[in-house]
């Protein structure tokens, strides 16, 4: 796990023009102590990619959605998220990523979230923090 998030957030890095990323610093114990909940994909017996949350109550906030980039553009990161958006009893969600990581930003918004503030990092990264609100067609029951 810790392979593919360090090979997709190199990506996102040279990207958004910042090697500083907090996700390159993690180990394998930060990620296990993280208190997340882990979402994986895989092609085959591969780990193509992997989401993770933590949920309070009603709302999950999506805290890392890693793709290896040797499975971009194959709808691994579409099917992270479908996932996460059917747990049950939750109405809302948020995620936040990089203003320059636009294909992250396509694929949120593709997923009905929608741009709701930006902010600025002491790493100079300028983030973008989406929302999704379960609508009245998407509730279940």
């Amino acid at each position: 796990m810790l392979q593919v998030q360090q090979a997709a957030y190199r990506v996102e890095a040279k990207m958004i023009g910042c090697e500083e990323l907090p996700p390159l610093k993690d180990t394998k114990d930060s990620i296990k102590q993280s208190g997340e909940t882990f979402l994986g994909f895989f092609a085959g017996e591969e780990l193509a990619g992997f989401l993770a949350f933590k949920r309070t109550g009603d709302f999950i906030r999506i805290c890392r959605l890693a793709v290896s980039p040797s499975h971009f553009r194959r709808g691994v990161a579409s099917a992270l998220l479908k996932k996460v958006l059917q747990e049950d009893g939750v109405k809302e969600w948020g995620v936040t990523t990089g203003k320059a990581n636009l294909p992250a930003i396509r694929c949120y918004e593709k997923h009905g979230f929608v741009r709701v503030a930006e902010r600025l990092t002491p790493e100079g990264i300028v983030l973008i923090y989406l929302r999704k609100q379960l609508t009245k067609s998407e509730k279940k029951g």
